[in-house]
């Protein structure tokens, strides 16, 4: 029964907020593993990542997130990408914001040397940066914890997995792991 009144509760917080629209900054790690039993982390690096988020109902507890990223990786090559997700992110007892998210986005990946690619008989060298297709998966737990009047600001933990298609004909998906630290700003209007 009390999972169903913090629901209930969760509409009333929701309402508290005039404007639909979010932004979003993070700063994380980047690693391309999933943890299952006997995955290791390892090469772990740097990603930044900015965004903007829509709310797509009146609760504002669905949303569209687009966003911008970038990670670093010493072997797997640097990689810009665009994600577009949706968002179920309700608040349960006025501050607590837990996040479940799923989406799709495009990744282009820069090699730090000649990347090769097998086409059928020979190895041969290309060239320029690899496209790579993302089905991004998120579960994160924000706080609403400052509150001006000119903004709400959430901060947030988050773990995100990536599914790289097209990263190489051996290994689909390729998996990659994020873990987030981030902040989201609601203007006021």
């Amino acid at each position: 029964m009390l999972p169903f009144m913090l629901l209930a509760r969760a509409g009333n917080a929701q309402e508290q907020i005039v404007t639909r629209t979010w932004f979003d900054a993070a700063l994380g790690l980047h690693t391309y593993y999933v943890p299952l039993k006997h995955f290791q982390v390892q090469q772990v690096q740097p990603l930044i990542m900015a965004g903007v988020n829509r709310a797509l109902n009146e609760r504002q507890t669905l949303e569209l997130s687009l966003r911008l990223g970038y990670n670093r990786h010493k072997y797997q090559g640097d990689a810009l990408y665009m994600q577009a997700l949706i968002r179920y992110a309700p608040t349960i007892a006025e501050h607590f914001q837990p996040m479940l998210g799923a989406g799709i986005g495009y990744q282009l990946s820069f090699y730090p040397t000649d990347a090769v690619k097998y086409d059928g008989s020979n190895w041969v060298k290309v060239s320029g940066p690899k496209s790579v297709i993302q089905v991004p998966g998120q579960i994160g737990l924000g706080y609403r914890s400052i509150e001006t009047s000119k903004a709400l600001v959430t901060p947030y933990v988050a773990y995100q997995v990536n599914a790289l298609f097209r990263y190489s004909p051996d290994l689909t998906p390729l998996p990659s792991s994020q873990f987030l630290l981030g902040i989201r700003y609601a203007p006021k209007k």
